[in-house]
């Protein structure tokens, strides 16, 4: 038996028992594990190369935003999940194996990164007019020198987006345009690698492990979002990131061999 949701799009209807729980934790964990090569890839060689710590923002700030989108419209918990172990696999350790992993790609990506003169902190850049006054500010955004200036603008950001849910849960255009923001976000996931990828002519330091899961992750869960006839703002998200990975792969053929060629 099909159904159809809000936006007219059909639902498979899909295994149950155990394949449906197997599914369901692929979705939830598959596409964080990514980001362990990337982890690996920066801390085996001490530097964060050409990977833009603009997918580590793009990844938290989106996810936060789903967490809230799903209060007000409870799309599949496997995807909630999934957000959740997003954000984990971001700022905080994790154990792999009983062995402390660390995986926390943010930090070891700003332990790795190039140090930057002067020292910019999150605290110096907190007034609203300030930010709106200063090109220079703005432009010091998620480029700030340590990392509880991450953490407390994360804070900052999950309060008020929790404190506007609080107020506008059951006002249904509320909850859309939450979800559009998540994953209009979401969608721009490999767009900040891409530009630099496309400046640099350049991909060294570029996880191809993380690149490919980006690719079949996407095109899984658009498939997923499909059969599931999740929210229309989920498969319209995947679609776009299906592009992008696409890109970036042809990126990686053609600026790996060049870069494989240039003399030493």
């Amino acid at each position: 038996v099909s159904t159809q949701s809000t936006w007219g799009i059909t639902k498979i209807q899909m295994p149950s028992g155990i394949l449906q729980r197997l599914l369901d934790i692929v979705i939830a964990v598959a596409p964080t594990l990514g980001y362990v090569d990337q982890y690996k890839v920066i801390k085996n060689a001490r530097s964060i190369g050409n990977f833009s710590t603009d997918v580590c923002a793009i990844l938290i700030l989106a996810n936060i935003l789903r967490i809230f989108f799903w209060i007000g419209n409870r799309f599949d918990t496997a995807l909630l999940v999934q957000s959740i172990f997003m954000i984990l696999a971001q700022v905080t350790p994790i154990h792999y194996f009983h062995k402390p992993l660390q995986l926390l790609l943010l930090r070891t990506c700003l332990q790795n990164s190039p140090k930057r003169q002067p020292i910019v902190k999150f605290s110096r850049m907190f007034l609203f007019f300030q930010c709106l006054s200063s090109a220079k500010t703005i432009g010091a955004f998620w480029r700030w020198s340590d990392y509880g200036s991450y953490l407390e603008f994360l804070l900052c950001f999950w309060v008020a987006v929790g404190f506007l849910s609080l107020l506008f849960v059951r006002v249904p255009l509320f909850v859309e345009l939450l979800g559009f923001a998540s994953v209009s976000i979401e969608a721009c996931l490999g767009l900040p690698q891409l530009l630099r990828n496309y400046r640099t002519k350049q991909t060294e330091g570029v996880s191809v492990p993380l690149i490919l899961s980006w690719f079949i992750g996407d095109a899984l869960k658009t498939v997923y979002y499909i059969a599931m006839a999740q929210p229309f703002q989920f498969i319209l998200c995947g679609f776009v990131q299906l592009i992008v990975d696409i890109i970036i792969l042809g990126q990686l053929k053609v600026y790996g061999k060049s870069t494989k060629t240039k003399p030493e």
